[in-house]
């Protein structure tokens, strides 16, 4: 009684590895651009600090606001949250993104001001835009796509249009 073995050889297995990384390496360029990239992360910055002051407001429970602040300069986008003595400043290049804002009950990233601006958060966590009213501020990163990224009125942050 004779036993087959039956199974691949290694030039079959060296042949596929060869098939997939180039089909690996020619898709790639598809799925990551410098811009997608840039414009993802920003948002991701922009949500992290903006919860952050929401936490910070909130655990600290001090009569001051904390302060959350969005500037620019050049390439560089500076995200502040700040209730003296505390801190958070990250940076973050954005070459080639726009970042901008507006106090918003719409669900459209058009118009808007690129300007820097300021959310405030009470100790309640609840936000004030940058006009100082109670109403949601819709903050929009445009790379090759749009990121809408919304703070309540209420203080939480989102990514996605402000629902009314």
């Amino acid at each position: 009684m004779s036993v087959r073995q039956a199974g691949f050889t290694l030039v079959e297995l060296v042949l596929v590895l060869i098939l997939t990384s180039v089909l690996a390496a020619s898709a790639i360029g598809l799925f990551a651009t410098k811009d997608g990239y840039t414009a993802r992360t920003t948002a991701d910055l922009i949500l992290a600090q903006a919860r952050l002051a929401q936490q910070v407001a909130l655990g600290r429970s001090l009569s001051s606001n904390v302060s959350f602040s969005v500037s620019r300069s050049g390439d560089d986008l500076t995200l502040a949250v700040t209730q003296s003595p505390y801190s958070s400043i990250r940076d973050a290049d954005v070459q080639g993104v726009t970042v901008s804002w507006k106090e918003s009950s719409t669900a459209s990233c058009s118009g808007g001001s690129s300007s820097d601006f300021t959310v405030q958060f009470d100790r309640r966590g609840d936000a004030t835009s940058p006009g100082g009213n109670a109403v949601d501020t819709l903050i929009c990163v445009v790379g090759n796509r749009t990121i809408p990224i919304c703070i309540s009125s209420l203080g939480y942050a989102y990514e996605g249009v402000c629902e009314s």
